[in-house]
């Protein structure tokens, strides 16, 4: 049987030391508690996929399992194969 959450560590967690949330791969906020972590939550689909969510970007697109970073040398990105 497969579930409907992603693992807990494919989750990100975005705070500014006084409010934090967690960010499904999706690019979902699924936990949120405002104004104070010890309040009640907003968001709760971490829980409960009815709990609700919010979500901000396209619609029907997915955020890329992988992402590459550039490396840089200098001001010039340099590729895998070394520099150009």
């Amino acid at each position: 049987m497969s579930s409907t959450f992603p693992p807990i560590a494919e989750y990100g967690l975005l705070s500014n030391c006084e409010q934090s949330c967690l960010v499904a791969p999706n690019g979902a906020v699924e936990w949120l508690c405002l104004p104070r972590p010890d309040s009640p939550s907003v968001f709760g689909a971490l829980l409960d996929r009815g709990a609700g969510n919010f979500r901000f970007g396209p619609s029907n697109a997915q955020v890329p399992q992988q992402r590459r970073s550039a490396r840089w040398s200098g001001s010039r990105p340099v590729s895998a194969a070394g520099p150009r």
